[in-house]
Order: C-alpha cells, then sequence, then structure tokens
C-alpha cells in the first residue's frame, strides 16, 4: 500500500550549471563591490609622453627635474 514518488534528484549537468551560476553571480557581486574600493586607494598616474611620471609638491604643482636635481639627497 505503500506508494512512494521516486524521488527526482539534478542531473550532473543541470548541477554544473547551477554552480557556474552561482559562482558567476558570486564573482559579479564581488567585483562590483571591490571597483569602487579599489579606484580610491590607487592614486591616477600622470605621465609624459615619454612615460615618466610627472613628481608634484604638496599643493599638486609640478616640481622641474632640475630643481630635485640641485638639491643633496636626504
Amino acid at each position: 500500500m505503500e506508494e512512494s514518488l521516486p524521488l527526482e534528484y539534478p542531473s550532473i549537468s543541470r548541477r554544473q550549471l547551477l554552480n557556474f551560476l552561482t559562482g558567476a553571480v558570486v564573482a559579479t557581486t564581488a567585483s562590483v563591490a571591490l571597483y569602487p574600493a579599489a579606484k580610491f586607494f590607487v592614486t591616477p598616474g600622470e605621465s609624459n609622453e615619454d612615460g615618466s611620471i610627472i613628481a608634484r609638491d604638496r599643493l599638486g604643482y609640478p616640481i622641474p627635474a632640475s630643481q630635485i636635481l640641485a638639491q643633496p639627497k636626504g
């Protein structure tokens, strides 16, 4: 008299698809959350045509290379 319903397990292909979708959603959410934080902590780099970085003082004005080289180390 016992009529049990057969248990239906998801197939391996369905399981793999759901694992992939879960991983993709987690990775997308993490990258969307971390991108603004990374942009905040990484300073934008300015460079010349030759790829060198421009030195600036505390107020943001460019410092000429001759002024940097004229001062002794330390």
